[in-house]
């Protein structure tokens, strides 16, 4: 705790809240006169690092060391209250972080993982934490009870004007190749962003949720044939098949194989006038998986000893694309009007060749060969235009029956 007070030296008391008392005494406080007076001083201003705004908890990114390639993820996890896990998920004060907006605007639809792994933590002034009311009741000044955690990362005065990012690439042996960029032209009225990435050294371009939007969401990927719970984790048979897909649920991206994965996304937030904003993102998903397998076994047994010859060439492919537009209007005072849209567009193709060969001695004794073609298109499509209207006068309460008295 930090105290001061005119005339007084500033007082500093360490203190431990360990959540076992409901309230801690520090006794008697004593504070100091402050000492002589000089002709000149200089002050050296001390950070805050945490202040609690009404519901609102705000975290002064400056108060916690930076490097110059560290993204919003990298400040977010030194957040006393704010933890990321190895997958990228955040958590604040023990709840799911469902949104993160960049000066009160989404960024990229609503996956907080895409601006916590691109965003460069040097640009940020504060991260503010919040349960985020319904747009409706934002509109209506009516509380329905529905929150959500929400992470605003104010921008520092410089980058809110202007243009900021980051690009990063490798080149290694057996033309192994990395490369991400991350460009962003902030002004007060509108922000684009430009996100990149594309690599074969069997890292996901994007995290697996990306991949679950570019099928058309959960549930549609629920829906197209049901989990494979073999393994301890959901695994294959879901719709095309985690091989064609390229993503091993439960188990991170499926790593066999050479895989070359892409990703490319653009968002625009722009307000138009005092009356009406729009903001609109594209994202383009490519992923490949080739993969050439042999394996020889031998089993010995009392009668007579065999070998299994097996041979699997597999090409997967997997190309996604998916759409958003967002647009709220001020009709005047009293009415609005928003309108929310989504296409998610999946072709994925996946062929596999495998042969099998079991002899015994140097004699044939059986084989086997399979040949698999896996094709499929997905579509989906969402669109809904919302108006509403805020009522003149505040409904009157109705009287209940029989008591004389109000609800």
């Amino acid at each position: 705790m930090q105290l001061t007070y005119l005339q007084y030296d500033m007082l500093r008391i360490p203190v431990n809240v360990d959540g076992e008392k409901d309230a801690i005494d520090l006794g008697r406080v004593i504070m100091t006169p402050e000492g002589t007076r000089l002709e000149s001083v200089e002050i050296t201003a001390e950070i805050i690092p945490v202040v609690i705004r009404g519901d609102t908890i705000e975290y002064n990114a400056g108060a916690f060391d930076v490097q110059a390639t560290d993204k919003v993820e990298d400040l977010l996890k030194k957040l006393p209250g704010v933890e990321v896990d190895e997958d990228g998920n955040i958590k604040a004060q023990g709840e799911d972080v469902e949104k993160i907006l960049v000066d009160g605007k989404e960024f990229f639809g609503d996956d907080p993982k895409t601006a916590s792994k691109n965003l460069p933590a040097d640009a940020i002034d504060k991260v503010q934490v919040f349960d985020k009311m319904s747009e409706m009741s934002e509109f209506t000044g009516v509380d329905d009870g529905v929150r959500s955690r929400t992470i605003n990362l104010a921008l520092k005065d410089d980058r809110k004007t202007g243009y900021f990012g980051n690009v990063e690439g490798g080149y290694g042996t057996d033309d192994r190749f990395k490369a991400k960029a991350n460009l962003n032209r902030f002004t007060p009225k509108s922000q684009n962003s430009f996100l990149g990435n594309a690599n074969n050294t069997n890292e996901p371009a994007f995290s697996f949720r990306d991949y679950i939007n570019f099928l058309g969401g959960f549930g549609r990927v629920m829906n197209q044939g049901g989990f494979d719970m073999n393994r301890g984790g959901m695994t294959g048979n879901v719709g095309i098949g985690a091989n064609t897909l390229g993503v091993d649920f439960g188990q991170g991206i499926n790593n066999s194989g050479i895989q070359t994965s892409a990703g490319a996304g653009l968002n625009i937030n722009q307000d138009i006038g005092k009356k009406a904003e729009i903001s609109g993102s594209y994202f383009y998903g490519y992923l490949q998986n080739d993969q050439d397998k042999s394996s020889f076994r031998e089993t010995v047994t009392e009668d007579q000893p065999f070998i299994t010859l097996a041979d699997e060439l597999r090409d997967d492919l997997n190309q996604s694309h998916n759409n958003s537009l967002y647009s709220k209007v001020e009709l005047d005072s009293a009415s609005q009007a928003v309108y929310r849209g989504s296409a998610r567009i999946n072709d994925a193709e996946g062929i596999t060749r495998s042969n099998q060969v079991s002899r015994v001695r140097d004699d044939f004794e059986n084989g086997l060969d399979q040949d698999f073609d896996n094709f499929q298109d997905l579509l989906n499509t969402s669109h809904s235009l919302l108006y509403r209207r805020r009522l003149k006068k505040p409904a009157r309460p109705k009287p209940i029956r029989g008591c004389g008295a109000t609800e």
